[in-house]
């Protein structure tokens, strides 16, 4: 399997060799975080795109996600206008936050990709834990999470100061799910 680390160098017959694309329909990111430091807050982005480039060696693979800010929601409309009045996203950080690995590793717990997370404003570093594929009607679904500092969301996409409503750190939840290479 392709993230089974006792088998690092096979692909799993799901996920094979090949340049994957996002499906839009099955994916999302979720922030999950504490707002002015203790009400739980649960914010997802809706439009995420991208493609995954899996190569024979797992380690080789790569990862490009992009995400467009505007799609940003919390499910529930009073809190979203909040957020927009709040001002947590700046227009001038670029409309979309993107995602770019720079490598893939195996460890005996399982695999990790690092990566750069980025708008218009620059990049920054971002671990990601990815967990097994599961294969879905569409194709296989992937999912990474990880942790994003307040910091990094004030320096990438936040006007300035919006983030500290923010609590000292948000999880990430990542899931695409990918349509087979043609």
């Amino acid at each position: 399997m392709l993230l089974n680390p006792a088998a690092p160098t096979t692909s799993t017959p799901g996920l094979t060799s090949g340049r994957w694309a996002v499906r839009a329909a099955g994916s999302r990111l979720l922030l999950e975080t504490k707002a002015c430091g203790f009400v739980g807050v649960q914010g997802r982005f809706t439009s995420v795109a991208g493609h995954v480039d899996v190569a024979a060696d797992p380690q080789a693979s790569s990862i490009r996600i992009s995400v467009a800010t505007a799609s940003l929601t919390s499910g529930n409309a009073r809190r979203d206008a909040l957020l927009d009045a709040a001002g947590l996203i700046d227009p001038e950080a670029g409309p979309y936050l993107r995602f770019r690995s720079v490598a893939l590793r195996c460890f005996p717990s399982g695999w990790e990709v690092d990566g750069l997370l980025g708008t218009a404003r620059g990049a920054l570093p971002l671990r990601l834990a990815l967990a097994e594929p599961v294969a879905t009607e569409h194709g296989v679904r992937l999912r990474a999470s990880g942790t994003i500092a307040r910091s990094t969301i004030d320096a990438l996409i936040a006007r300035p100061g919006a983030a500290r409503l923010l609590g000292p750190s948000a999880t990430l939840d990542l899931t695409v799910e990918l349509t087979s290479p043609s």
